[in-house]
């Protein structure tokens, strides 16, 4: 196997694993370490059905908002139920819990992402997934963290210790709507755990 010679003077760091490939990155500055923060993993986004604890599936309706409803076997198989969960690589040297993603549904071709604003609410966006992201926060970004198998949590990284979560909403009964629900970093709460299902 042939090596390629590096300069011993430059300080490289284990990145990510992405397609059978090892990813390094530069640490000679500080400045490098803040140019790109998040960058978009050359893997396929992930495609999954994301339900509450109440069973209840999360969808992007036809008039492009996000909720959560009951839906039986035969409803699950619509686009709307669908989303994508694209992997980034964070370049933050702080250790995170979890993986930087972006969760999106297509809609008439179009990618809605699944944003968040500091009111706690989140609502979808269309928008084209962006390769490079500067800075250590993102309206679409969440660190995805593994709670058990196919189950999970995902904080902003906009808003620290807010999670997406089902809670239901106060003005219809009986319809739940997905939003960000804050949790201490020590506090239990099931709320803000998701399940994914690939079916």
């Amino acid at each position: 196997m042939a090596a390629s010679h590096c300069d011993p003077s430059i300080p490289i760091r284990f990145q990510d694993i992405c397609q059978d490939s090892f990813y390094f990155t530069e640490t000679e500055t500080d400045a490098d370490l803040q140019e790109d923060d998040f960058c978009k993993c050359g893997r396929e986004a992930k495609t999954f059905m994301i339900e509450s604890n109440e069973r209840k599936f999360l969808i992007l309706t036809t008039d492009g908002t996000l909720e959560a409803q009951d839906l039986d076997q035969v409803e699950r198989g619509r686009s709307g139920c669908k989303f994508n969960i694209q992997e980034y690589l964070d370049s933050s040297s702080q250790p995170k819990m979890g993986k930087p993603v972006m969760l999106y549904a297509s809609k008439d071709g179009q990618k809605m992402v699944v944003c968040c604003r500091e009111n706690g609410d989140v609502y979808p966006k269309p928008m084209d997934l962006p390769t490079n992201i500067s800075g250590e926060e993102h309206e679409a970004m969440f660190y995805q963290e593994r709670i058990s198998c196919g189950r999970c949590r995902f904080e902003s990284t906009m808003y620290k210790n807010h999670f997406l979560a089902f809670e239901p909403d106060q003005n219809i009964p009986g319809l739940y709507k997905l939003l960000l629900h804050y949790k201490g970093e020590t506090e239990v709460d099931e709320s803000c755990n998701l399940t994914l299902t690939t079916k």
